[in-house]
């Protein structure tokens, strides 16, 4: 609800006429006059908040979101009792540039100078439900309900209430979900290692028995095979003993 929200207005003799003027371009949608009118009051002098607020606006309508922001930061000293204003309409407009931080800063702000500003918890709220910020949201709303129980858009924010609680819900039904499947997987993984860890293990002694086998056949063979070769030697010496005594 990006709109912007004026005070009563005083009325403004100086200018013979300008001001008055612009607020005619206004409130008949054409901004590019407005804004040349507000610029050159301003230039005069006139430091009345709402000309910033006029000005600011024109520049919304015409898509300058930079000049407009630009106008009321340079018109913050001179809001007086409407600095409220001034910082909901730059969360507008930097809502408008897609910078939803900063236009969660500005409505804070808002709300910081005026408690009972509806408008700027509504669209906190929206701004931090763009954000999927849901808690924040939800509080915003609940705030929005509390200060203008009456307001003309009180029952679509109790249906939007009542959207976000049953998300929240399903949402903290989700993590249970997924926290249970992250633990089953986790189960599943360490048994899956367990269980690569006793092949390994098995291998590992099938092999060291095959290899001990192995080993333990060619040291058999090879002591035989010493005992055999002791043997011949002692056979060759009683030969030749033999054949010297005859």
């Amino acid at each position: 609800m990006a709109i912007l929200l004026f005070m009563a207005l005083p009325l403004m003799a100086q200018d013979d006429g300008l001001y008055e003027n612009g607020i005619s371009a206004f409130m008949n949608n054409n901004p590019q006059e407005a804004a040349a009118v507000f610029e050159t009051v301003i230039a005069r002098g006139n430091a009345e908040p709402d000309a910033y607020l006029y000005l600011a606006y024109s520049y919304e309508q015409m898509g300058l979101f930079d000049q407009g922001i630009n106008t009321l930061q340079n018109g913050m000293a001179f809001s007086r009792d409407k600095r409220h204003l001034f910082y909901y309409n730059l969360g507008n407009l930097f809502l408008k540039k897609d910078d939803n931080q900063s236009a969660i800063q500005q409505y804070g702000l808002a709300i910081s100078s005026r408690g009972n500003f509806p408008d700027a918890y509504l669209n906190r709220g929206n701004t931090y439900l763009r954000e999927w910020d849901l808690d924040s949201a939800l509080s915003d709303y609940q705030d929005f309900l509390r200060v203008a129980p009456e307001h003309v858009l009180a029952p679509e924010v109790k249906r939007m209430i009542s959207a976000i609680q049953g998300e929240i819900v399903a949402e903290q039904q989700r993590a249970i979900e997924e926290a249970r499947q992250a633990e089953l997987d986790a189960e599943r993984q360490r048994l899956a290692e367990l269980e690569a860890q006793r092949q390994a293990e098995e291998e590992a002694a099938r092999r060291q028995a095959l290899l001990d086998d192995i080993l333990g056949n060619l040291d058999q063979a090879s002591d035989e095979a010493n005992t055999l070769g002791a043997g011949t030697e002692e056979i060759s010496d009683e030969e030749e003993d033999f054949e010297r005594a005859d």
